[in-house]
């Protein structure tokens, strides 16, 4: 009965981050338009005009070559180039491109998390609050995790929905599929929430929200990486591969929000005042 009134206070801290989140136009609209950029735009113009990306056939011949073990099983391979082309790119290429939106977003929402509110001068009030240090780290993780991986279900959904229709002219229907659903539901909110613990406890260490954004972007650099080993075919994405994967990164996390406590204590965060 005494963890009560904590755990309440907690989802208040939750509710209150979310409110000004949508409240702000600088956190806001990156949250609308990355995706919009990522799961829409981008899937149009890669179906729509493959010309126009400038990604000959030949350049895409490891990718191809392995099309039918990337697409799901009894799914046509289109004969003509510019269909297998385009399947080559909705269904393998851009797969890595949904992990690089919840940690974008993550990283924009957890980094005001404490920076701003030592910009807002409200730090003072919430550390005076009876909330633990975990609690706090955890409560500043949850307001920036949940609209993170609201926007990638969505957006992943819509992406399925537009690549599904541009794929239909060639007979090719390989949504929903393993790889897009294990990327979605089990890799990305791990990776966001990994992201989430860095960037908060970062933006504890941060005097200002744009120090946080800064010093989190580097977050994106690996999964540049990975986007390129994919499109390279040093490294193809496969079902197993990603659910080993997550579950490397849910353990990361949950040791993360272990030390991250221990790291973000009210004791550090007073000297910051």
């Amino acid at each position: 009965m005494t963890e009560l009134p904590s755990v309440r206070l907690l989802l208040a801290v939750v509710r209150r981050d979310l409110r000004l989140l949508v409240a702000s136009r600088a956190t806001l609209i990156p949250l609308l338009v990355l995706p919009a950029v990522v799961f829409v735009l981008l899937p149009l113009v890669a179906g729509l005009a493959p010309g126009a990306l400038n990604l000959p056939l030949d350049d895409l011949d490891h990718l191809v070559a392995v099309l039918p073990e990337l697409l799901p099983a009894g799914t046509t391979v289109p004969s003509d180039p510019e269909g297998q082309v385009v399947t080559v790119l909705l269904v393998s290429l851009f797969a890595p491109m949904i992990l690089v939106v919840p940690v974008m977003l993550a990283t924009v929402a957890a980094a005001s998390a404490i920076a701003g509110e030592r910009e807002r001068r409200t730090l003072e009030l919430l550390l005076l609050s009876p909330i633990t240090d975990r609690q706090l780290l955890l409560a500043k993780t949850l307001g920036a995790w949940v609209p993170a991986l609201v926007i990638t279900v969505l957006g992943s959904t819509a992406y399925q929905v537009v690549a599904t229709a541009l794929l239909a002219g060639y007979d090719v229907r390989p949504f929903p599929n393993l790889l897009w659903t294990l990327v979605t539901v089990w890799v990305s909110p791990a990776i966001a929430a990994v992201s989430l613990l860095l960037v908060v406890v970062i933006s504890g260490r941060s005097r200002t929200v744009q120090d946080a954004i800064q010093l989190g972007g580097v977050l994106v650099l690996p999964l540049i990486g990975l986007l390129v080993a994919q499109s390279t075919g040093v490294l193809l994405l496969t079902p197993l591969h990603l659910a080993v994967g997550g579950g490397v990164l849910w353990v990361v996390a949950g040791l993360l929000l272990q030390t991250g406590a221990r790291a973000l204590t009210r004791d550090v965060l007073s000297t910051q005042l």
